[in-house]
Formats: structure tokens, C-alpha cells, sequence
């Protein structure tokens, strides 16, 4: 009786038909909350990728104005006709490097007007000898900020959507006798389609410069770009392949949802597989970033000092050459020779680096002779070096290396025990031999290194506080730590101060 009572219940219509209604609310009802998760998702992974874009965009203003600041460095010690004439003008091809970057100028504080003295060469027209910028909505404004060392730059953003950096020359703000400003102009669309920002390359995301208090539209981010005392705002919204790439299922997913209870799970594991590669390319991405952050803010520094040298040295020899005793002549050519060189070294380094993080570094593997191939590295060694007194101790026989590589690697260990050792003191190199691997070791009886410092020795630019006046770039066990990575093997240091080091290089031969 009991199964024939349940067969009579479970064949009630209004029965069967809320059974059925519930069954088919169930996969809705999580299709629904799936898409609504999927949605917050969306939202939290677009603010995740607009401020890293935010970030690159921050990193890039800042290299394009770094040429304008360096120019008002060279412009603070010219006089007043050398200005007029544009004798700061950068030589090398900065309208290349830097499209963003429309044009330069030097405008003169003439009765209470900025009136454009001298401009390079422009890509649109932005102004002619003559004009006065307080003219320009925004350049007063901009100029009554008050001026520090930390801030020394005033910024104002036209309608044309350019951005005019002011740089002040002698105490813009300060009211006895102002000389001037260096002026550039800074095409801000075109900062906002800069390629080299990934996710504006994969059209993930598009930027769009806003002018004053423009609104910013539904659905997108309001990012401030801020160097000094200049600053402008981006809009930051989804571009074309943003739900591509990121984005939440479209909406109508949420109706073929309904009867479907395996939908869900599908979803989920999409999400899933979504949020992994978001992650993975969102850890990229601000890899990328701080590096080029890195390297800009690194690069930038370290060029300051031999620039500087290089320059002061040069106007000495311009200016007061005939005063100056031959000694002294010889002296200042020589300080500049030595930083020209450091900065070559740094520039060969950089690229080395640069190349080596890109991945376009590849290792070509062919037979070399060990003892010929150590004892060619050393010769080259000693011969920018000398004096030096290398010992090697190699195994005959020949390795399938890279030559270029492990070249580098071993000529920038030896440069160092060289140049950390004082003269007749030992530096060794040995080789080891073993199955499918060699062990290149590096010895020294130099200035060692401190023990708290070892962990950073083989970041870029990093120099230990005990190397006194000794020049040197900091990138050489970078290099040689990448290249030893590189070529599939490992670096280790052992060092004490004033114990000497001990540097070791595993290296795979396969």
C-alpha cells in the first residue's frame, strides 16, 4: 500500500509541476549567483589591471620628462644669450626615443610675461618665437606654486590635451629678477597609446587623457599622473579584448544557464582557469613595471655623477682653458676620459641586462678548448688591467659552451678580484671538469666583501660601502649571476671583509 500512496502522491500535478519548478530554479538560481560573482570579478580584476596601467603610465611621464630636467640642468649655467640660442639643446635624437615629447623651449621673464625665446624642432605646431605663455590658461596658476628642490617643476594641461611642463631657471617664484623657464610640450594621447604598456598593446585596456574637471564616463577609472608639482589625469576603461582576456561571461550565458545544473560547474572552472591566468599575467605585468621603474630610476641616478663630471669638465676647458696649467689640463681630460668610459661600461652593461631579462639572449652552444679559452679571457684581462698577475689552472680537453657567454661571465669575476686587490696581491682562476658540468672558481686576496651585504651583491647597480674611491658600475656580478643562469648553471660567493672572495660558477655543459 505504502508504494502505491507514493506513486498516487508523486503523480499530483500541482505536485509534479513544484517539484519540476523547483529543479529548474535550482541551475538558475546558481547561474544567476555565478554571473553575479563573475560580475564582482570583473569590477576587482579592472581595478587590478587600471592601476598597473596607472603605474606604467606614472613610469613613462617620468621618462619623458626626464629630458626636459635635464636640460634646465645644463641651461642653470649657461648665460642669457648662450639660452636665447638654445646651446641646452640635447644632441642625441630625443624626438625618437620619447614621440610623446612634441617640442622644447627656453621662454624669458620679460615685465611680468613669458615670452618663447627659443624652441627646437616641433612635430605639430605648439608655439613661435615671441609668444607669451602666461597667455595660456593655466601658466600663471601654474607658476605661483611654490618652487622647491623637490619640486621643481610646474605643470599646466591646454585644450589641446598637451601638457606644458614649466622648469623654472634662477628663482621663477621668487620675486627679485627671474631669468626664465625650459619649457616642453608633451603630447598626452600620445602617452596614452604608448605600445610598450602590455595591456594597452593587447587592447585589455585603453587610456584617454581628461582636460580640468571633464567627467569622467560610466564604467571607467580615474587615474592621476603625478612628477614633481606637474600632474594630469587619465580615464582608464576596458578595452576591446578585455572580456576576452578577463571579463564575466555576457549576459545571455545566463538564460542557456537555466536547466542546465551542469552550466554552473562549467562556469566556475572557466573562472577558475580565468583567475589563473589573470593572476599570472597581472604578476608579469608588474614585473615589467618594476623593472622599468627599476632601471629608469637606477640608470638615471647612476648617469647623474659622470655626466656631471663630464660636463663641468668640458666648460672648465672652454672657459679657462688658457689659465689653466698643462697639469691641470691633463688632469680634467683625464677625469673626463675615466667617467666616458664608466659610462660606456654601464651602457654595455645595461643592454647586456636588458637583453638577458627579454629573453632575446640566447646561449649558442659549440666545442671550445678549456685551457685556450681561460687562458684568452685572462690575457684580455690583464691587458685593460695593468700589472695584474692571473694564474689559471684548467683541464686539457675541450666543452660544449657558449663562448660569448661564459666569456662575460669570467671577465667580469676577474675584473673584479683584479680590481679589489691590491697590486701583487694573488688572483687565481681554476677549472673542474665533471660529468656534464664545469666549475669555474675566482679567487682573490682583495677587500673582500661585508657579510650583510653578500645577498645584494648581484643586484644591478649595487656597489659594497667598503670599495672607498675605487670606480666600478655595479653591474658586473649581475651580468655574471644572469649569464651563469643563462647558461643553466649557478653563482656562489664566499667573501670576508678584508679576508678576500671566492667566487664559484657551476655551469651545465649540455
Amino acid at each position: 500500500m505504502e508504494p502505491m500512496r507514493w506513486c498516487r502522491w508523486i503523480a499530483q500535478p500541482r505536485l509534479l509541476a513544484g517539484l519540476t519548478l523547483l529543479v529548474a530554479l535550482v541551475p538558475a538560481w546558481l547561474a544567476v549567483v555565478t554571473y553575479r560573482d563573475a560580475r564582482q570579478k570583473d569590477e576587482r580584476v579592472f581595478e587590478t589591471t587600471a592601476d598597473v596601467l596607472g603605474r606604467h603610465l606614472r613610469d613613462m611621464f617620468e621618462r619623458d620628462a626626464y629630458i626636459p630636467r635635464e636640460v634646465r640642468i645644463r641651461a642653470a649655467a649657461l648665460d642669457d644669450d648662450s639660452l636665447r640660442k638654445g646651446k641646452m639643446n640635447p644632441t642625441f635624437p630625443w624626438m625618437e626615443k620619447m614621440p610623446p615629447l612634441l617640442a622644447m623651449g627656453y621662454a624669458e621673464w620679460v615685465d611680468g610675461k613669458l615670452i618663447v625665446r627659443w624652441k627646437s624642432a616641433e612635430r605639430v605646431p605648439v608655439v613661435q618665437i615671441g609668444d607669451d605663455l602666461t597667455a595660456i590658461p593655466g601658466v600663471v596658476a601654474a607658476l605661483k606654486v611654490p618652487q622647491t628642490d623637490r619640486s621643481p617643476v610646474a605643470g599646466c594641461v591646454t585644450a589641446q590635451r598637451w601638457m606644458i611642463l614649466l622648469l623654472p631657471l634662477s628663482g621663477i617664484e621668487k620675486e627679485s629678477a627671474p631669468r626664465g623657464c625650459i619649457v616642453a610640450w608633451i603630447d598626452l594621447n600620445l602617452s596614452c597609446r604608448d605600445i610598450s604598456a602590455q595591456l594597452i598593446r593587447d587592447e585589455v585596456l585603453r587610456a584617454t587623457p581628461l582636460v580640468g574637471d571633464e567627467p569622467v564616463r560610466a564604467e571607467t577609472r580615474r587615474v592621476e599622473v603625478r612628477i614633481l608639482g606637474a600632474a594630469w589625469t587619465a580615464e582608464i576603461a576596458r578595452g576591446a579584448r578585455f572580456s576576452l582576456q578577463y571579463g564575466a561571461p555576457p549576459p545571455w550565458f545566463t538564460f542557456i544557464a537555466v536547466g542546465l545544473s551542469a552550466v554552473p560547474l562549467l562556469v566556475l572552472a572557466s573562472l577558475a582557469g580565468r583567475s589563473a591566468k589573470l593572476r599570472a599575467a597581472l604578476a608579469a605585468e608588474q614585473e615589467v613595471a618594476s623593472q622599468q621603474r627599476f632601471f629608469t630610476q637606477s640608470v638615471s641616478h647612476e648617469f647623474r655623477t659622470p655626466l656631471g663630471i663630464i660636463l663641468s669638465g668640458a666648460e672648465l676647458l672652454d672657459r679657462y682653458a688658457d689659465r689653466l696649467t698643462p697639469e691641470r689640463r691633463s688632469e680634467v681630460l683625464a677625469e673626463i676620459k675615466d667617467n666616458t668610459r664608466l659610462m660606456t661600461e654601464m651602457v654595455e652593461g645595461v643592454l647586456l641586462l636588458g637583453r638577458i631579462e627579454s629573453g632575446k639572449f640566447a646561449c649558442t652552444r659549440h666545442s671550445v678548448d678549456l685551457v685556450e679559452f681561460c687562458h684568452g679571457v685572462v690575457r684580455k684581462v690583464s691587458a685593460t688591467a695593468a700589472g695584474a698577475a692571473i694564474s689559471v689552472s684548467a683541464p686539457a680537453g675541450e666543452a660544449t659552451v657558449d663562448a660569448a657567454v661564459l666569456g662575460s661571465i669570467l671577465e667580469n669575476l676577474l675584473s673584479n678580484a683584479v680590481k679589489y686587490s691590491p697590486r701583487g696581491k694573488a688572483v687565481s682562476l681554476s677549472v673542474v671538469a665533471e660529468k656534464e658540468r664545469l666549475i669555474f672558481t675566482v679567487r682573490d686576496e682583495g677587500i673582500g666583501m661585508p657579510a650583510t651585504e653578500i645577498p645584494r651583491v648581484c643586484d644591478p647597480f649595487h656597489r659594497c660601502k667598503n670599495v672607498g674611491d675605487i670606480p666600478g658600475t655595479g653591474l658586473g656580478l649581475a651580468i655574471a649571476r644572469r649569464c651563469a643562469e643563462l647558461h643553466g648553471g649557478a653563482l656562489h660567493i664566499e667573501s670576508a671583509e678584508g679576508r678576500g672572495t671566492t667566487v664559484e660558477v657551476t655551469i651545465s655543459t649540455q
